[in-house]
């Protein structure tokens, strides 16, 4: 319901959407979070100065805290996986870590991080990138997976 709500366009602006998630429970005072937003549970935490553009989404098995961020339109924000099974059925046992984005870093579009990442301070994340390892503070990551570009001045 509350995703529903979210993508609504009734509601008209971020602030509206960030008052809607924190009623809903979630720790998001003081953020923008523009419609399009898919949250799969409470464990969300947007801190403020925190901006999200359209459609983002959080899957929700873990917690993912956002420093005051910008994270572009549609990245996607995975805590889960699997653990390999046996060959009858390979999808083993639900795997969740958390996942953190630093203060003042920038995630481009359709970006996905993946589960236990570490976004440092000022970093940068190219879009489109898979981000399955850390990203050191002021430095700029791309690809898939994701790689060094440079390191950015402090």
């Amino acid at each position: 319901m509350v995703n529903w709500l979210l993508a609504s366009p009734l509601i008209i602006n971020g602030a509206h959407r960030s008052r809607l998630l924190t009623r809903a429970g979630m720790n998001v005072r003081g953020s923008r979070v523009l419609k399009g937003v898919t949250v799969g549970s409470r464990m969300v935490v947007l801190k403020p100065g925190a901006f999200g553009n359209e459609g983002r989404y959080f899957d929700g098995n873990e917690r993912v805290v956002i420093g005051r961020a910008a994270v572009a339109q549609g990245v996607r924000f995975v805590t889960s996986t699997h653990e390999i099974g046996p060959s009858e059925f390979r999808v083993g046992a639900l795997v969740t870590q958390p996942i953190h984005v630093g203060d003042g870093a920038w995630i481009g579009a359709f970006a996905t991080i993946l589960p236990g990442v570490t976004i440092g301070n000022g970093a940068i994340v190219a879009a489109g990138s898979v981000v399955t390892k850390d990203v050191e503070p002021n430095t700029a990551h791309g690809g898939v997976p994701v790689r060094l570009v440079r390191s950015l001045e402090g």
